[in-house]
C-alpha cells in the first residue's frame, strides 16, 4: 500500500514538470516578439537658394516693332555687386505671355546660351518668321539661382509696301489718266497720308526732289487708292507714290510716263 501511495505522489510531481516546461517555451516559427514600434525617419528640409541683394537681368535695348525673317538685335545686362563667372544666360521668348514663377520651358523659344563674367551686357540676334505679339525676358543662372528680367512685347508685322497696279500705256496731252496703286503692310496699318509726287526729272525717294504732288488720302492697310490727272504738254514725267504708315514714310520705285502730243497719229 505505502509502495503505491509513493507511485501516484511520483506521477503527479513528473505531471506538473511537463504542464510547466510546456507553459514556459518561447514563441517559435512567424512569431515575433512584441515591443515598441520604430518611428519613421523624418525627411530633412533642402536648402532653397534665395536672389542675392544687388543681382538682377534688365533689357537694355529692343525695337518695338519687327519684320517677319528679319533680325534684329536684343541686348540686355546681367547685374551683380561682385564678378562673378556665369554658364547661362540668355533670351527666352514665345507668342504667349507668361507670369512668375517661371521655369526653362515657360517660354517655347531661346536663344544661343552665352557665359561669361557679370557684371556685364550681353547681346543676340532673334529671326522670328511669324506675324503678331511675341513675349520675351532676359534670363542667367547665377550660382544655382534664377533671374527673369521683366516681360517685354515686340510687335512682329510686314513693313509697309506700295505696288504700283496700274499705269495707262499712251497718255496724250490735255487729256485725262488715272494710276492705281496699292499700300499694304504695317503694325496698325494706319495710312495717314498716300499721294503721287511727279516731276519732268528724275528723283530720289524723297518728296523734295519732286515739284509737284496731288492730293493726299487716307486709309487703312490694305487698300487700293487711284487717282486721275490731267496730262501736261508732250514729254517725258517721272512719279512716284508717296504714302506714310504707322508714323513711317515710304516710296515707290519711280515710274515714268511719255505724254505724247495731241496731233500724233497712230495707235
Amino acid at each position: 500500500m505505502l509502495r503505491e501511495k509513493r507511485a501516484f505522489i511520483l506521477i503527479v510531481i513528473v505531471s506538473l514538470l511537463v504542464i510547466s516546461g510546456c507553459l514556459n517555451q518561447r514563441p517559435t516559427g512567424d512569431q515575433q516578439p512584441t515591443g515598441s514600434p520604430v518611428p519613421p525617419a523624418i525627411p530633412t528640409a533642402t536648402a532653397v537658394p534665395t536672389p542675392a541683394p544687388g543681382t538682377n537681368v534688365e533689357i537694355l535695348n529692343v525695337p518695338a516693332t519687327a519684320a517677319p525673317g528679319k533680325a534684329f538685335a536684343a541686348v540686355w545686362r546681367v547685374n551683380s555687386p561682385d564678378e562673378r563667372n556665369i554658364q547661362h544666360t540668355a533670351v527666352h521668348y514665345g507668342p504667349q505671355p507668361e507670369s512668375e514663377p517661371l521655369t526653362l520651358t515657360s517660354y517655347p523659344n531661346l536663344t544661343p546660351v552665352q557665359s561669361g563674367t557679370i557684371p556685364a551686357n550681353f547681346t543676340t540676334f532673334i529671326i522670328i518668321n511669324s506675324t503678331g505679339n511675341m513675349y520675351f525676358r532676359a534670363h542667367a543662372i547665377i550660382e544655382g539661382v534664377n533671374y527673369w528680367s521683366s516681360e517685354k512685347i515686340i510687335v512682329v508685322s510686314s513693313l509697309p509696301t506700295i505696288t504700283v497696279t496700274a499705269i495707262p500705256n499712251r497718255v496724250v496731252e490735255n487729256t485725262n489718266y488715272s494710276i492705281r496703286w496699292n499700300v499694304s503692310g504695317g503694325t496698325a496699318g494706319d495710312i495717314s497720308k498716300t499721294d503721287l509726287i511727279w516731276d519732268f526729272k528724275k528723283g530720289n525717294a524723297s518728296v523734295s526732289d519732286y515739284s509737284r504732288y496731288t492730293p493726299s488720302m487716307t486709309g487703312r492697310t490694305p487698300m487700293e487708292f487711284s487717282q486721275t490727272l490731267r496730262a501736261p504738254q508732250s514729254g517725258t514725267i517721272y512719279f512716284r507714290v508717296h504714302a506714310v504708315v504707322d508714323g513711317i514714310e515710304i516710296f515707290s520705285d519711280e515710274k515714268q510716263i511719255i505724254i505724247y502730243p495731241e496731233y500724233t497719229s497712230g495707235y
